[in-house]
């Protein structure tokens, strides 16, 4: 019982947190800077499934391409789809090209919220399983709840695809990176990268 319970441990703090984001959808409004990276999300999307287009991916272009609509706008922060990350964007136009286009359910923001909100959601389930391991099991659930309800995490989550996300998974990379190497210097498991390169450090 306490294994299997270790086991679902790090899923737990991803459905807390579900549970309490998803009832809040519908409260939040859209930034001045999230449009821009909500429309090159959107962009990313019909740049995939309309491959023949050209231009369909010229973020340096003023024009869209032929067929392309948003209900975002880029003109506020026209350059930030040249500086950052467009992965949340895209998952949020995934998400609202399901829920909102498929279903019809939701508006087109607060759809586009629910991609953020599931993907802050993955990122608390990976954040919890490698800080259980990097930092023991009760220390890292700790870590992983008070991470869940952090203002700035909890808040930022819905409306911005651009600071917490980038923030999220730089924190998740370097989380990662320190289990790896603690693990390769215990002498447990860990990928044969970070085990080669830990004993070329030692060496």
């Amino acid at each position: 019982m306490l294994e299997r319970a270790r086991r679902y441990a790090p899923h737990l703090p991803a459905v807390v947190y579900l549970l309490f984001a998803l009832p809040l959808l519908p409260l939040h409004g859209v930034t001045y800077d999230a449009p821009a990276l909500y429309s090159a999300g959107d962009r990313t999307l019909f740049f995939l499934t309309h491959r023949h287009v050209p231009g369909a991916l010229d973020f340096a272009s003023r024009q869209e391409p032929p067929g392309f609509h948003s209900f975002f706008s880029r003109d506020d922060e026209w350059e930030d789809p040249m500086r950052y990350p467009v992965l949340p964007g895209l998952v949020a136009a995934v998400v609202s090209a399901v829920v909102h286009d498929g279903l019809g359910l939701l508006d087109p923001a607060a759809a586009h919220h629910l991609g953020l909100v599931l993907l802050q959601a993955l990122a608390l389930g990976i954040f919890a399983r490698y800080a259980i391991r990097f930092l023991g099991f009760q220390a890292g659930l700790f870590a992983a709840v008070a991470l869940m309800l952090f203002p700035s995490a909890f808040g930022h989550a819905f409306n911005n695809p651009k600071d917490w996300p980038s923030a999220m998974f730089y924190g998740l990379a370097v989380l990662a990176a320190g289990e790896a190497w603690s693990a390769a210097a215990r002498g447990t498991s860990s990928p044969r990268g970070c085990s080669r390169g830990s004993r070329s450090l030692r060496s």
